[in-house]
């Protein structure tokens, strides 16, 4: 009688707990049948209640995620809603599913951005071309800018690509550790300043025919190439003309940026300045193509890295972001007046260069330092009262307390993984590879928060 007894509790157990994983399936697949699940929090609190809070349980519903839509092979056109500067407008992406994707495995991406007179058709076609058979192994996403094709790295223009890639990322299964980024024209203009800005989401860069551009270009085309330093960049640019000595020229810009690349010592960086009067000439061998795009994965926390940047919508890179900015940001839509040293000549080449130290002396600044086999970190700001830190999967041993270094202070404490934390950001970005365990805030008056 006690054998049967204890048969029977076996199995109310075993169906106690076969019903607590079934919730909290049922739970997650309503999730992320959400439109956008970052904002559910009804659903957000209803997985967390399913698995206790236990991180051990949500790493187990991450890892076998395939709650993705499935889509038809081929190309498909798509558009959404995208926000920037209180207004919002459309963007309209063609996407290109590969014949043999399944929800069931990761998929390689490529974010096209096509050229000031293309659409994200034309520019789909080039990398088609360029990958050659090796397209089937890659999802490709090519948005359409609409409106005045002039790149000025305004927010919206790069919204339009952000978005879509967003939307990828959430909808289809895709390998967050290889997302690749290329265009041609407008569109290297536009890579320049995405991998510039967010290089936390690439793998590698392929920038064709386009140039360093940021708000007031000429002045700022090489002023935050510290924040390539851990990001594959392979430009390709036409060579200006030998009489030239117009600085706005693309093939100038360029150059300077891969003089200050080289003299950072970027290792993955690699410049070719292409003879000719077309564009066209910047497009690479598909063969080369294809081998620089497989030579690399993502860094999502590098030993060492720096961002600088001027805008608020800049203010994250890897596993920092600043929250608390020490000066109004530079407003580029009004003239930079600056005044030269007493008794200095009024010369082009002095108001560029006192120009130039003006914005440089202006901008904000930071630097992380990881030396994890010592669970250390060691963080420095510039023009920044506060940075958050992510602390993501791997980044330090949690069994053991961990030492940040910050301005001129030393917090060492212990980090405990957070289920709430760890669903919510996953939430937004569905990234599998860069888990975010916790965050913690730091201020430049000492104080430290682990805000989970």
């Amino acid at each position: 009688m006690r054998r049967a007894w204890s048969f029977l509790v076996v199995l109310l157990c075993a169906g106690s707990f076969a019903g607590a994983e079934s919730e909290a399936q049922r739970a997650w697949g309503e999730l992320f049948a959400r439109s956008d699940p970052a904002k559910d929090t009804k659903h957000i609190n209803a997985v967390l209640s399913a698995i206790g809070d236990d991180v051990g349980k949500l790493r187990s519903l991450i890892s076998a995620d395939v709650a993705y839509k499935q889509f038809s092979a081929g190309w498909g056109e798509h558009h959404l809603s995208a926000a920037s500067g209180g207004r919002r407008f459309d963007v309209m992406f063609s996407v290109r599913v590969p014949g043999a994707y399944t929800t069931e495995k990761p998929w390689p991406l490529i974010v096209a951005v096509h050229g000031a007179d293309g659409d994200g058709q034309t520019i789909g076609d080039l990398v088609e071309t360029l990958l050659g058979e090796g397209v089937e192994q890659y999802v490709i996403v090519a948005p359409t800018v609409g409106g005045m094709r002039n790149f000025a790295g305004k927010d919206y223009q790069v919204r339009a690509f952000l978005e879509p890639l967003r939307w990828a990322r959430m909808n289809l299964n895709i390998d967050d550790d290889r997302i690749y980024l290329t265009g041609d024209g407008y569109g290297g203009h536009c890579c320049w300043n995405l991998a510039t800005m967010h290089p936390r989401l690439f793998a590698a860069v392929v920038a064709m025919g386009g140039l360093p551009c940021f708000e007031s270009a000429t002045y700022t085309c090489d002023m935050y190439m510290e924040n390539l330093s851990n990001l594959p960049v392979w430009a390709l640019w036409l060579s200006p003309p030998e009489t030239s000595g117009d600085v706005i020229h693309a093939g100038v810009l360029c150059r300077k940026a891969a003089a200050r690349l080289k003299k950072l010592g970027n290792p993955h960086f690699k410049g070719s300045e292409v003879l000719g009067q077309t564009a066209d000439g910047c497009i690479p061998p598909g063969d080369e193509f294809v081998d620089f795009l497989r030579s690399y994965k993502r860094q999502a926390r590098p030993e060492k890295f720096a961002h600088f940047f001027h805008l608020p919508h800049h203010m994250r890179s890897y596993y920092l972001e600043a929250f608390d900015l020490a000066h109004e940001p530079l407003d580029f839509t009004k003239p930079v007046t600056v005044m030269l040293p007493r008794g200095q000549m009024l010369t082009k080449e002095a108001g560029m260069k006192a120009k130039r130290k003006y914005i440089a002396k202006h901008l904000f600044k930071f630097w992380g330092s990881l030396r994890e086999g010592q669970n250390t970190c060691r963080i420095r700001a510039y023009a920044i009262r506060g940075l958050r830190m992510y602390v993501t999967d791997g980044m330090f041993d949690l069994t053991k307390a961990v030492t940040i270094k910050y301005w001129s202070k030393t917090w060492e404490g212990n980090i405990t993984p957070s289920a709430e934390c760890m669903l919510r950001h996953y939430a937004a970005t569905r990234d599998q590879r860069a888990l975010i365990l916790n965050e913690l805030d730091f201020t430049i008056f000492g104080k430290v928060k682990v805000r989970y």
